[in-house]
């Protein structure tokens, strides 16, 4: 049988307007929720190798490092601003007093993730002299109720189980007007590292949980506030 292969178009906002990334000048590697979803990505370390230039490295548990062509996160002195920034949505989160380390950020129920390659001083400040990583998260819908669940388990040789629970709701509190949206994520990586001295098992675990709230607030055709 006949087959055809149909490319999906990518809109992208890494020019603070929403347009097709063929439009974009300059380096922008967008990575949709359909591949997060389809490789199990958990977090933006998953996704790096799916952007050329893009590298990441785990610090800890909930803190990473990220390198853009070259030009990574870490400083190791205070009060000098990272010269790569991560952004979720339109807040930077990176540190600008000491920017060692940025952080890890689950990305579950994320519409989209651009990753902004060589400078980008213009349109996200002077934390983005190599680049820019923005995280977009889904928006609240307006008129359609909506749930989504997602669970995932790990079965070591050697330690405990590991497993993740996420979690969103869409509630529409006033119709066409006023929708509130709330995400939660919480993981338990179990551990595979003993301690005899302190006769402890397994004692590297892990727990983390993380909350999102987003509420949408529609003024006008013109006018919607998050």
């Amino acid at each position: 049988s006949a087959s055809s292969t149909e490319l999906e178009e990518v809109i992208v906002t890494a020019t603070r307007r929403a347009m097709s990334v063929q439009l974009v000048e300059g380096g922008i590697a967008p990575i949709t929720q359909g591949l997060v979803r389809d490789t199990g990505a958990q977090t933006l370390a998953d996704i790096a190798a799916a952007a050329p230039g893009l590298s990441f490295g785990e610090m800890s548990p909930t803190e990473q490092v990220f390198t853009i062509r070259g030009v990574n996160t870490t400083s190791q002195v205070g009060n000098l601003q990272s010269p790569t920034a991560l952004y979720i949505d339109e807040v930077p989160v990176s540190d600008p007093y000491l920017s060692q380390l940025t952080p890890s950020f689950q990305l579950f129920d994320v519409n989209r993730v651009e990753v902004l390659l060589g400078p980008q001083g213009t349109l996200f400040g002077a934390g983005a002299l190599g680049g820019a990583v923005r995280v977009i998260t889904n928006k609240p819908s307006l008129d359609r109720f909506g749930v989504d669940v997602e669970q995932t388990f790990a079965f070591p040789v050697a330690g405990n189980p590991t497993y993740t629970t996420n979690g969103m709701v869409n509630l529409p509190l006033i119709n066409d007007s006023l929708a509130l949206r709330l995400v939660g994520t919480y993981s338990d990586t179990g551990g595979y590292i003993d301690n005899p001295e302190a006769g402890q098992r397994n004692y590297n675990y892990i727990h983390t949980a993380a909350t999102r709230a987003e509420l949408m607030f529609k003024v006008s055709p013109q006018l919607t506030i998050t």
